[in-house]
């Protein structure tokens, strides 16, 4: 099993970037995550955030209709936060809730699909 948050935290122009895998062994569309975050225990709002991936970002909001942008099962994406004021160097506490909706099993009788979560923690240092 490898590491779900994979990587430095890194440093942006405008916040910081935490890099992450996903728990599944096939690729999904971006329409079948969902991510959370919290940041030395503190959520952060979703607006705040932009998923990077196949060198593109985007809005939180806009994942659900993004059926043909896939998250390819060997690929990081980078979650790419947004702060008002910079990030102090040092150790930080992250944590990142990732929902994976897997479209191909579902039950038959609801229709409902499978519903992964993963939960990773990590205690992180920028520099």
């Amino acid at each position: 099993m490898y590491e779900l948050i994979d990587g430095p935290l890194r440093r942006t122009g405008d916040g910081y970037e935490i890099p992450i895998r996903f728990d599944w062994y096939r690729s999904l569309p971006l329409s079948c995550v969902s991510v959370s975050v919290r940041f030395d225990g503190l959520p952060v709002p979703d607006d705040a955030i932009r998923f990077h991936v196949n060198e593109r970002d985007y809005a939180l909001d806009e994942m659900a209709a993004l059926v043909d942008e896939f998250w390819f099962v060997l690929d990081a994406a980078k979650l790419r936060i947004r702060t008002e004021e910079p990030v102090v160097d040092g150790t930080h506490d992250v944590e990142v809730e990732i929902a994976l909706r897997i479209p191909y099993l579902f039950n038959e009788d609801t229709g409902n699909v499978l519903t992964v979560w993963s939960r990773p923690r990590a205690t992180m240092v920028l520099a």
